[in-house]
Formats: C-alpha cells, structure tokens, sequence
C-alpha cells in the first residue's frame, strides 16, 4: 500500500494503482479541522495483510484522531475494520456506519434511510454516535436528525445542508431526484447556518402550518442560524412575498436564499445560488442572493422592502460605493434590487422604496431603468449593461422601464389576490 495528498485528504492506495477517481473524489472532500481525514482505496473486508500495511502507513504520520473512508465494503465491514484500527493504532478513528453521500462543499451525509451517522471509536471502547454531517455544523438539533411528520401532508427530512420541509406524498422517483438536487446544490458554507429548504417544485404549496411546527420544534439558539431556501412553493397569503409571510408568521426577522445556495469559491464562505427554472437544471444566476424580511409592528403597516444581505457583483470592475451600489459612469449607478438590476442616477429618486419592492421573478432578472427626465440615457445604459452581462445570465434578464415594471408587478399582485 501507498498513500499521497489529495487535498484535505491523504488517500491510501495499492501501490502502483492509484485510481484516477479515487483522486479525484479525496480532493474534493472539505478539511477536518480536528482529525486526520483518510481515504482507503482498499474493501473493508480485504486480507488482514493488506490492512496491516494500511496501518503501518498511517503510524507513520503525526498522530492524533482519524476520520476514515473506506472506499468499498459493507457498513459492518467498515465499522469492524475501523475499530480495528482505533485499536491497533491506540487512535480515535470517526468512521460512519453506513455509505456516505457526497454532498455540495465537500461533504459527506449519511441519510437516515442508511444509518445513523459518523461514529465515533476508540481503543477498547464502545462506539459513540458523532452526527450525520462532515463537516459537523453548530446546529443539530434533535428536530433536524431524524424525518419526522410535520403534519398530516408534510415532513422535515435532514439534508445535507440542513432540514427540507416537504410533502409527504412524493412519486419515489422525482423524490429521489430531488434529494440528488439538494445534496449537490446547497451548501451551507460554514457551520452556523442551518438550512431549511421549502417545498417540491411542481407540487401545491407547501402549508405554512408545516413551518410553524418546525420553527417551534427548534431549540431558541438554532432560530438565529436558520436560513430559508425556496425550492418547491410556500402557500402564502395572497400578493405576499414567502420571506414577508413567514417574517409575519413567525414573528421574527427572517433571512431567505433567493435560490438554491450552493458552494462557493473555493476557501470562501460565500454562495454560488442558482435559481432552476425548470425545477431540475441548475438555473441562472440572480444577482441578490440572500433577503432579510422584518415582520410588522401592525397587520395595516406598509411592507417594508427586504434587505439585501448578500449579493454578487453585476459587472467586474464597478466601483462599490455601498451595499450593492456601484458606479457606473459619470452620474449615474447601478443597484442590485431583489428584482434584477436598477440602473439610476446617482442621486435617489423619489420612487427608490418603490422600485426596490418589486418582487423577484423565477423565470429571470430585469435590468430596470430609471423613467425621469433621463429616461432614453437610463435605457441605453441598461441596454448597454445587459450586453456586457455574462452570456448565461444575459439570457435571463431584460431591459425594462420602473414605470413599467412597478405595473407588471401591481398587476402580478392583484391577480394573486383575486385568485
């Protein structure tokens, strides 16, 4: 046997057959802050030789805790042939009892249908339950372990990221292709935030009762750390916002994705959120990321617009010169608003509250022009933005005027109303 870094990771190999996927998987794995992470290209229930050689291998390096992934065998075999090592080693190994699931970041999850999580084992012991999660986050919580009835209609089912609030009744097939899609696009970036995914695209509303249980089913510290993701529909009341309702539901500030927030940069903490048209693919790239939504202090209050927590840069090379302001040219800014992107003179207008409450739409971004005395400047600056935009997002977005975009959405709103 052999062994070589493969990024966080040290792989364990045969030697001279060092697997190119293999490789590939170690690399991508996050770091283990508090163990050695090990990945052993060898079945768990291979001749004792063989793993005596592995043994050896890993005698060799600076000692302390072990995280080990066995690339074959069942989860007995792994769990014996881990604890084997804790004991022949005299080291702590974390190893999990059922096969892992690769997850957005680097991650690995054992799903509840498989087992129940990391374990962990040390010499002469006997095993201690750790968690399903790698990287361990600072949220679990009993309510987000286990799957467990929300209602008659609905479950919380633990995710990679963190708890997906969803209809019970699910085809087989298109739930497993949506737990595939969430293990693989939401990330929760570091270990404060628990994610709380909302919904089944092409599916009812998901009730907001169902919400209201979880919520209530969390300790008070995890409240702080949730962060809501849009994946399916919310049933909220007519011409509202999900993040408004729920802000009003729960009667707390609520932070909302503005899509399904998967890894970022690598070595960064941000979010790469993607918005699937199709409830399948990818999905484009909205430019705000990440809403805060305050609740009334009264039911006949106006609604306040959201707060932009978290953005991505429109264009390279603009100058910030605020939360989600840049400057464009001489006179003239270029805001991220929760709809798209808000080409204005620098000097706020009198409508800006108004502009930056028009509600976002899943099928693409506007790239919104002020309607002033400047209004044929304002257009062909919009113009000009939306063909200096990526082409993958350019095809999303389009031009539009603030007058006519604050009556798409007054006119979206009323036909909810009146539904």
């Amino acid at each position: 046997m052999d062994s070589v870094r493969a990024g966080s990771a040290l792989l364990v190999h045969p030697t001279g057959r060092l697997d190119p996927r293999s490789r590939q998987f170690a690399s991508g794995l996050a770091a283990d802050r508090e163990h050695t992470l090990v990945v052993v290209d060898l079945h768990a229930a291979a001749p004792r030789a063989e793993w005596e050689a592995v043994a050896g291998l890993l005698a060799d390096d600076s000692g302390g805790g072990l995280r080990l992934v066995v690339g074959r065998g069942s989860p007995e075999d792994t769990m014996r042939v881990s604890q084997w090592l804790a004991d022949r080693l005299g080291r702590t190994v974390v190893a999990p009892d059922a096969a892992v699931l690769p997850a957005a970041g680097g991650g690995l999850f054992v799903p509840p249908d498989r087992g129940t999580g990391w374990y962990v084992l040390r010499p002469g012991r006997d095993p201690r339950a750790d968690s399903r999660h790698f990287p361990r986050p600072a949220w679990e919580t009993s309510a987000a372990d286990l799957p467990w009835a929300t209602s008659d209609t609905g479950t919380a089912e633990p995710v990679p990221g963190g708890v997906w609030l969803r209809h019970t009744l699910v085809e087989a097939g298109a739930l497993a292709a949506q737990r595939r899609q969430l293990a693989a696009g939401v990330h929760s970036g570091r270990p404060g935030l628990l994610m709380v995914v909302l919904g089944n695209p092409g599916m009812p509303g998901l009730p907001l009762g169902d919400v209201t249980r979880f919520w209530d089913a969390l300790p008070a510290p995890s409240r702080a750390m949730v962060r809501f993701v849009p994946f399916g529909q919310l049933a909220v009341p007519a011409g509202e916002t999900a993040g408004q309702a729920l802000a009003e539901l729960l009667d707390y500030p609520v932070a909302m994705f503005t899509g399904l927030p998967g890894a970022g940069a690598p070595g960064t903490e941000g979010h790469d959120v993607r918005v699937p048209v199709d409830g399948a693919s990818p999905g484009w790239r909205p430019f705000a990321q990440e809403l805060g939504h305050r609740p009334r202090l009264n039911a006949d209050d106006p609604v306040e617009p959201p707060v932009l927590l978290a953005h991505r840069a429109p264009l390279d090379g603009l100058e910030p010169i605020g939360p989600g302001l840049y400057r464009y040219s001489q006179g003239t800014v270029l805001e991220v608003v929760q709809s798209g992107l808000w080409v204005r003179p620098a000097d706020e207008p009198v409508d800006a509250e108004a502009v930056r409450g028009i509600p976002p739409r899943p099928e693409g971004g506007l790239i919104i022009h002020d309607a002033g005395p400047d209004a044929a400047w304002m257009r062909r600056i919009a113009t000009e933005v939306l063909r200096r935009l990526d082409a993958e997002t350019g095809r999303m977005c389009r031009p539009v005027s603030a007058s006519d975009a604050r009556a798409a959405a007054e006119r979206s709103r009323r036909t909810s109303a009146a539904a």
